[in-house]
Parts: structure tokens; C-alpha cells; sequence
């Protein structure tokens, strides 16, 4: 009987909120185009059908400001599945509609900017069905909370300054958050997140960006889903970070969040020797100061033996999350751009067996999914005998 009584409130409270929009009205057909978009006005209840078969309705509402608009029904008929699309109009172009989000469910939210603001209303993305039953349907404005808008582009990336922390909102579905910081020196930087609303699970890449390039964004980490996210620096200039939801995206909240970027000096002296090209030449004897860091680092070196003998790693202090692995390669002599695999992984201590008078190359990481990442040094230790 209880749960019969809330069931009721609920759909009394529904009604009501509706009802208080300052009196409602009908849509008069044709409003098919985007030329002919009823107007109306924000939190005023408008009545229409999706009849017949195919019928797309379009609204025009004006925003006050930058912010949010959230469009929602009270009911849908139950053979229909409304979508919800924002545009602008662009009067001198060919295609008079310009879409910032297309096909939404209800309650459907798009970022928005001040002006008039176009919705299309229709069946599922297919358009097939019909109805004849009464359509309420209510817009609102969100002001903006989000101080970092509109920085949704790459080209609009919010400027930051290293060793600071701000505030901000995966919201609303879909949205994307650019950054852009000047880096001085090489080293890393590292994005760290606290009171992240539990819906959503924020990811970052890290980019360079040429304007004159055909592709613009230049991507130089990999998707880090894991926080504290961190990507190497190996030169000054200026860098860019995009933040979003997971990989599809499928998640919002109006919930600020905190983040903090932080610069770490470089303190791994033999970088960059993140590839062939760059490996770091070393000798028997030599006693290295090393870091697993950032995630997915991988550490080159090169070594010719002056007699025939092994190779041997050893390391002290290690941090306990790491787990080194360490593999050997010669370079083809048929090919001078590939290298021939000498070993298959191998647990650090290890031994290679190597000949006098031949270069080698040996690569060294944490264990064969490099999953983790210390800032913390350790000592790599390189002998022949």
C-alpha cells in the first residue's frame, strides 16, 4: 500500500512540475525544417505528435547565456522512441542546420551558447513510428559551472600553469575537456583526480599540437586511464591534455571534480633511450640510476662487448610494484632500421651470451604488460665476463 502511495506522489509531483511552467501551449504543423521551427519559450510546457510516419518537429528557443540546455518529456507513447538533436542556424549555408550533438535519449543536455537554439524532435534514429497521444515537452537552462568552458576543442584549450589545481565537470554526455601547459624543461607531467563523482571514470591523452600539420593533434602518450596519469617531456615548449569519460564517453555529471597538475624534474639521467634510436651506450662495469616512469616507460641501452662472455643485469632497490624484465636484440644486418630479437623476455637477474666486437641492444621494463610505474630509482647494475 505504501509503495502504491509513493507511485502516486511520483506521478502527481511529475505532473505538477510540468504544470508550473507558466501555462502550456500546442504546436502548429509545419515545423518539419529548421525555417520553420516553432517558438518557444524555456520552461513553458509545449504539446505536440510525432504523426505521421517520418514527422520531424523543430523548435526555436533563445538562451540567455553560455550554459546548458536540458529538454525532457513527461510521457512517451510507448511505440516511440524519441531522439533529441541541438543545432544552430546557419543562414547563408547550404545546409541551413549546423548540429552541435545529434540524436540524444531523453531527458536529453547539450552544451549551448547564448542565442537561439534549434531542436529537432523525431522517432528513433530510423524514424518509423507514429502516435497519436499528446506530447508534453519542457526546455531549462543550465547556467554554466564549468569556469574551464567552452574548451571542448583543442583549438579553445583552457591555458594552465604547472604546479596548480583546478576544478572541473565531465558534463554533459559526450564531453570533451582541453588544456594546454608551457613546459620549460624536460622532465614529466602528472595529473592527479580527487572527489570524481562515482559515475564517472576520467581518462587523459596528452598531445602536441601544428597548426600547420594536415592532422593537428600530435599524440604523445597513450590513453591513461590509471590516476595519477604522468607523460614524459623530453624538450620545452607547449603541451596539451584532453580529459573525457571513458572510452565511449557514456557518462556525465554536473559534479566538479579536482585535478592537479604537477611538474616532476627529469631524474633519470639516461633519458630519453625510449627506443632504438635513442639508446643509452653503456659499458661493463657501469652502475645506473634508473626509473620505470611514466607508465609504459621503456628503457634502451646498447653495449659492444670487447670479448666474447655474458652479459649480466642485476638491480638494487627496486620498487616493490615493479617487476623488471629485460630482452636482447642485435641489429639486422639485411635491414639497418630493424633488430632481430636475441632472447625472448627474461626476468632481471639475467645473463645474455654475447660475442666480441658486436653491438647489442637491450630493452628493459616492467614485466611483458607494463602495467605499472614508480618514480623512484633504482640501480641497474652491467657486467661482462
Amino acid at each position: 500500500m505504501k509503495t502504491q502511495k509513493l507511485n502516486i506522489s511520483v506521478l502527481i509531483l511529475s505532473f505538477l512540475i510540468f504544470a508550473c511552467g507558466g501555462g502550456k501551449y500546442k504546436t502548429e504543423e509545419p515545423n518539419n525544417t529548421i525555417e520553420e521551427a516553432t517558438k518557444i519559450e524555456l520552461n513553458k510546457v509545449v504539446e505536440f505528435k510525432i504523426q505521421p510516419v517520418g514527422d520531424i518537429d523543430w523548435f526555436q528557443v533563445e538562451v540567455p547565456a553560455n550554459g546548458y540546455l536540458k529538454v525532457s518529456v513527461q510521457t512517451q507513447p510507448e511505440n516511440l522512441k524519441l531522439e533529441c538533436s541541438f543545432a544552430t542556424y546557419e543562414e547563408w549555408e547550404q545546409s541551413k542546420e549546423k548540429f552541435i550533438v545529434k540524436n540524444l535519449k531523453m531527458p536529453a543536455i547539450a552544451k549551448v551558447q547564448e542565442g537561439n537554439c534549434y531542436i529537432r524532435i523525431n522517432d528513433d534514429r530510423w524514424n518509423k513510428g507514429e502516435s497519436d497521444e499528446i506530447i508534453q515537452m519542457k526546455m531549462e537552462f543550465i547556467e554554466e559551472f564549468d569556469k574551464n568552458e567552452l574548451n571542448d576543442q583543442i583549438e579553445n584549450a583552457t591555458e594552465l600553469t604547472l604546479n596548480t589545481d583546478f576544478k572541473m565537470a565531465i558534463f554533459p554526455l559526450y564531453d570533451v575537456d582541453w588544456f594546454k601547459i608551457d613546459v620549460e624543461k624536460p622532465g614529466y607531467v602528472k595529473l592527479s583526480v580527487k572527489n570524481v563523482d562515482s559515475r564517472i571514470k576520467p581518462e587523459v591523452t596528452f598531445y602536441k599540437y601544428d597548426q600547420w600539420a594536415e592532422k593537428k593533434e600530435i599524440k604523445i602518450s597513450e590513453l591513461l586511464k590509471k590516476f595519477p596519469a604522468a607523460v614524459q617531456i623530453d624538450e620545452p615548449g607547449t603541451y596539451y591534455f584532453e580529459v573525457k569519460d571513458d572510452r565511449w564517453n557514456k557518462a556525465y555529471s554536473q559534479e566538479l571534480f579536482d585535478v592537479k597538475i604537477d611538474f616532476i624534474e627529469q631524474h633519470d639521467l639516461q633519458e630519453p633511450n625510449n627506443d632504438f634510436k635513442t639508446a643509452f651506450e653503456v659499458k661493463s662495469d657501469d652502475l645506473i640510476h634508473m626509473a620505470i616512469f611514466p607508465l609504459g616507460d621503456v628503457d634502451y641501452f646498447k653495449m659492444t662487448p670487447t670479448k666474447n662472455g655474458k652479459i649480466s643485469l642485476k638491480t638494487k632497490d627496486v620498487p616493490d610494484n615493479i617487476k623488471l624484465q629485460a630482452k636482447l636484440f642485435v641489429n639486422d644486418p639485411q635491414n639497418p632500421d630493424d633488430y632481430i630479437e636475441k632472447t625472448s623476455y627474461l626476468d632481471i637477474p639475467c645473463e645474455f651470451e654475447v660475442e666480441a666486437n658486436t653491438e647489442y641492444f637491450f630493452l628493459i621494463q616492467d614485466d611483458r604488460w607494463n602495467k605499472v610505474a614508480s618514480e623512484n630509482l633504482f640501480e641497474l647494475k652491467i657486467e661482462l665476463y
